[in-house]
């Protein structure tokens, strides 16, 4: 079952309506591997449907969050705000990556992470709702270019666009 089709069965089954709208920011977010912002989702929602609102976005996606079908994120290095996924998945619990220079987002597992939790549940009791790792650092492409063409003292948009 796809991620649209489970967050619509459970917005029905809390008594959600599921809306053109709605059904239109939820079929964006699935089909992007960027963790966008409100405005990215926006922005692409709005090749479909021109008249539509950037304030029933962050209306929506908080809702969707509230919900728990949808997680935001936010990372160091860039403007504050939230950007979002799809929280219902085959690895709910992943972690992030977010290269320096070209600010791609890795998703990745971490199994030790789950150590972690079980161990601190263990010596302090309680339960832990959720947990985010989040590591900075340089893709391999950005690394490779940055040993290639020089340290990152000069402009890295020419690193990134320098042909390799």
């Amino acid at each position: 079952m796809d991620w649209v089709t489970q967050v619509t069965e459970r917005l029905r089954a809390t008594g959600g309506r599921m809306t053109a709208q709605r059904r239109l920011i939820l079929e964006t977010l699935a089909q992007c591997t960027d963790h966008p912002t409100a405005e990215e989702i926006y922005q692409r929602a709005r090749q479909r449907a021109p008249d539509l609102n950037l304030s029933t976005v962050y209306r929506t996606l908080r809702w969707l969050e509230e919900l728990g079908v949808v997680g935001s994120q936010r990372f160091e290095g860039e403007r504050p705000q939230d950007r979002f996924d799809p929280a219902i998945s085959a690895n709910p619990d992943h972690h992030h990556f977010r290269c320096r220079l070209c600010n791609a987002i890795i998703e990745f597992p971490a199994p030790l992470l789950d150590l972690l939790k079980r161990d601190f549940i263990a010596q302090y009791g309680g339960t832990i709702e959720s947990a985010s790792l989040t590591f900075y650092g340089l893709c391999q492409s950005c690394l490779q270019k940055v040993e290639a063409y020089g340290p990152l003292s000069f402009n890295p948009d020419a690193i990134l666009n320098h042909p390799r």
